[in-house]
């Protein structure tokens, strides 16, 4: 993994902690800044092709994911008010067991689902805009459940 993190507040750096293969990335809650307002925070990571299992736990923020490709064996996306766009240009090289996405009042665009080559896809969501494209190489019938809280 590699990539870079900026920031214009000391108390928006990472913490990077790692325990032999795991990798956890955090920052502090927003909602401790004392001047939240004008707040910059952008990360940008490249991971690895070995197979992985990928959470990320986000609240309010933009996001744009890009995972075609990478060869994830599990993804768990559980974020908040969000604006999310998340794709997969590419196969996923191994089979993903479960692809669960949990938000809250969002604007979420899935792309290319078909190449996630996942198992299973458990998504649950508050109220919001949500686009789920299966467009790409699905490589069996899938179940999925996609349940508004």
């Amino acid at each position: 993994m590699e990539g870079t993190v900026t920031y214009n507040l000391e108390d928006l750096k990472p913490e990077i902690l790692t325990n032999g293969a795991n990798i956890e990335i955090k920052r502090r809650d927003l909602f401790t800044l004392a001047e939240p307002s004008g707040v910059k925070s952008m990360w940008d990571f490249k991971l690895g092709s070995s197979p992985m299992d990928l959470s990320i736990n986000a609240g309010a923020y933009e996001g744009d994911f890009e995972l075609g490709g990478l060869a994830l064996t599990g993804l768990t996306v559980k974020d908040g008010a969000a604006s999310v766009d998340l794709s997969f240009s590419e196969p996923n090289p191994a089979v993903m067991t479960v692809f669960r996405y949990e938000t809250g009042a969002s604007q979420v665009k899935l792309a290319g689902l078909g190449n996630a080559n996942f198992s299973t896809m458990i998504m649950s969501s508050g109220a919001g805009d949500y686009t789920l494209d299966f467009a790409g190489r699905l490589q069996r019938d899938v179940p999925s459940r996609l349940r508004p809280d």
